[in-house]
Order: C-alpha cells, then structure tokens, then sequence
C-alpha cells in the first residue's frame, strides 16, 4: 500500500501562534480499497483523495480543542496523541485541530497531527516518536512506504 504522509510546520515554538496543515494523500484507489478489505472488511473506495487537518498553536496557551466535520468523537485530554505529543517534547501549548481527516478509520490523521506538533517542536528522534503512536514516525519523516 502507497500512502503518502506529511506534516508541515509554520513557526517554532515561542514565536505566538502558529499554523499548521497536516496532509495525507491517498494515491490509488485500488490500493486503499484493498487496504480497507484487509483491515476493516469493507469495499471500495473511489478516487483519489487528499485530506487536512489544520492546527492552530498557541505558545501562550494550554489545552486542546477541536472542530471540523470529523469532530465528534476525537478526545481533547492526554489520550490525544497531539497531547501526547506536546509531552513527548516537553511543550506546553494551546492546540486547536480542525478536523478534517475523518477519525478512527485507520487513515493515519492523528498520526499525522502529532508528528506536525513535533515537528513544529524540532524533535527528531524518530524511536521515541514511535512511542506515541506507530505510524507517527513515518509521518514525521514525510515518508512513502509500501
């Protein structure tokens, strides 16, 4: 499976506020559709797809918030793993994530918000990254995996 992950950063820490746009695109069809057979027993899928989320960071802040179509159900406390990323790092920020990625199918959007935090933090240590979540390095990296 081609999954493409990426997470960009658009200020370091202790500058304000910051905004972030994590983007995941899904190259074939035929390669997700067979992805989500084999994971979640389900058909097709049609098209290409690219997906964002946004984060807006906040050094002068704390918490989490967040809104978008894909909303309803992302936790807002330390089982986040943006949260989990800020500890990971050691920062303390007010995060808002606009939720763009729908959440909970396995298309990697927390991971991918998480390695944006921790880009925006300049960690680079991508073992501890995992410790967050699996798929976390890889999007950190900007990888292609196969």
């Amino acid at each position: 499976m081609s999954i493409l992950g990426a997470a960009s950063s658009a200020a370091p820490p202790g500058s304000g506020v910051a905004e972030i746009l994590t983007a995941l695109a899904i190259p074939s069809q035929r390669l997700v559709g067979q992805a989500l057979r084999e994971r979640h027993g389900q058909r097709g899928l049609a098209g290409h797809r690219a997906l964002h989320d946004r984060l807006r960071i906040d050094t002068d802040g704390n918490g989490l918030s967040v809104t978008g179509p894909y909303a309803d159900g992302v936790p807002t406390d330390s089982s986040n793993l943006v949260a989990r990323a800020l500890v990971l790092c050691g920062s303390e920020a007010a995060v808002h994530i606009e939720k763009n990625i729908p959440s909970g199918g396995g298309l990697g959007g927390g991971s991918a918000d998480a390695a944006a935090i921790l880009r925006w933090a300049g960690w680079t240590d991508l073992g501890r990254a995992a410790s967050i979540g699996a798929d976390v390095p890889f999007c950190l990296a900007a990888g292609r995996a196969r």
